[in-house]
C-alpha cells in the first residue's frame, strides 16, 4: 500500500494567517494527507493554551528568531524571520524524511513565507503558496504597476472554498461561549460587530473615545476587547463600562469570540461589521 502525501503547512505566524491554513489543513486530512503544520514556538504555546487541538495532524514547532522577552509586533519579526528560519526550516524537513516512515513531499507556505519556496526547491518538494487574505486584495498588489498606469483592475481570481469550520483553528485566545447565547436574544437587523484583531492596541482616550461613541449610536453592539488591547491599566473604566450597557441591555463586551461563528450567525442578527485584520478572508 503507497503512503499518503505527507504536506508541510507553514502559516505566517498570526492568527489570521494560522487559522484559514489549519482549515486547509483539516480539509487534505479529509482526503487523505499526512499533515504536519508548523506553528513558531511563542504561537504554538498560544494556541494550546487557548484550547485547541488538531487530532487530524501533527503540530509541530520552529523557533521565530526572537528571544522569550521580545515583542511579537513590528518590523523586527519579519527580518528575522527571513533571516534566521529558511535555514530552521530546511533542517527540521530533512529530520523529520530522515526520521519518519511518510515522507514529506509537499510544502505549503502562507503568502508571507514565499521565501520557502526557495527551501522546498532546494529539497525536491512541491510547493504552493497559499494566500489568506482577500483574493481581490492579492490582485490589488499584483496589479500597483499597471494600476499607476491604466488605473484599472481586471484580475480573474477567487476564493478556496473550504467548507464551515467545526474543527480547532487556531485562536489565541479562548472564545466566550455566551456571545452567540446573546446574539440570538437580538432583534433582527439590531448589532454592531466591532473586533480589532488580535494585533492592535488603544490607548486610554482611543478606548474611551470608541466607548462613547458606540454607547452614542443607535444600536446595540457585540465588543471584542482581548485582555492585551489596550496599553496600560484601563481596566477599570472598561470594567464601569461593561457594567453600564449590561445594566441598560445596550451590548456586550467580551475579551474573545469565535469570530467565524459570529459572522456565520444569522445574518441578519450582525448589521455591521468593524475589523481590523482579523480573518479578512471571512468578510
Amino acid at each position: 500500500m503507497s503512503s499518503p502525501p505527507h504536506a508541510l503547512v507553514l502559516p505566517w505566524p498570526e492568527q489570521g494567517h494560522i487559522i484559514p491554513l489549519m482549515h486547509l489543513s483539516h480539509f487534505l486530512a479529509d482526503n487523505g494527507f499526512k499533515i504536519t503544520f508548523v506553528n513558531t514556538e511563542d504561537r504554538h504555546d498560544r494556541i494550546v493554551s487557548a484550547g485547541a487541538h488538531a487530532d487530524q495532524f501533527h503540530m509541530i514547532t520552529i523557533p521565530d528568531g526572537l528571544g522569550p522577552e521580545e515583542s511579537r509586533l513590528g518590523p523586527r519579526l519579519v527580518d528575522v524571520i527571513e533571516y534566521d528560519m529558511p535555514s530552521q526550516l530546511e533542517n527540521l524537513i530533512q529530520k523529520i524524511n530522515e526520521e519518519g516512515s511518510v515522507k514529506i513531499t509537499f510544502l505549503i507556505a502562507d503568502g508571507g513565507m514565499g521565501w520557502a519556496v526557495e527551501v522546498a526547491e532546494r529539497l525536491g518538494l512541491r510547493s504552493v503558496v497559499f494566500w489568506p487574505a482577500p483574493a481581490t486584495f492579492l490582485a490589488t498588489l499584483l496589479s500597483i504597476p499597471k494600476l499607476r498606469g491604466a488605473g484599472v483592475i481586471d484580475k480573474n481570481v477567487g476564493p478556496l472554498p473550504l467548507g464551515k469550520a467545526t474543527k480547532a483553528t487556531g485562536h489565541f485566545w479562548s472564545d466566550d461561549p455566551t456571545c452567540i447565547d446573546w446574539l440570538d436574544q437580538q432583534p433582527v437587523n439590531s448589532v454592531v460587530y466591532v473586533a480589532f484583531g488580535s494585533i492592535a492596541t488603544l490607548d486610554q482616550n482611543q478606548l474611551e473615545e470608541f466607548a462613547f461613541a458606540l454607547d452614542s449610536c443607535q444600536m446595540r453592539f457585540l465588543w471584542v476587547t482581548r485582555p492585551d488591547q489596550t496599553i496600560g491599566e484601563h481596566h477599570d473604566f472598561l470594567n464601569q463600562f461593561r457594567e453600564s450597557i449590561n445594566r441598560r441591555g445596550k451590548g456586550k463586551i467580551v475579551n474573545w469570540c469565535n469570530q467565524e461563528k459570529v459572522l456565520a450567525h444569522h445574518p441578519s442578527y450582525v448589521l455591521c461589521h468593524i475589523v481590523a485584520g482579523t480573518l479578512p478572508w471571512m468578510v
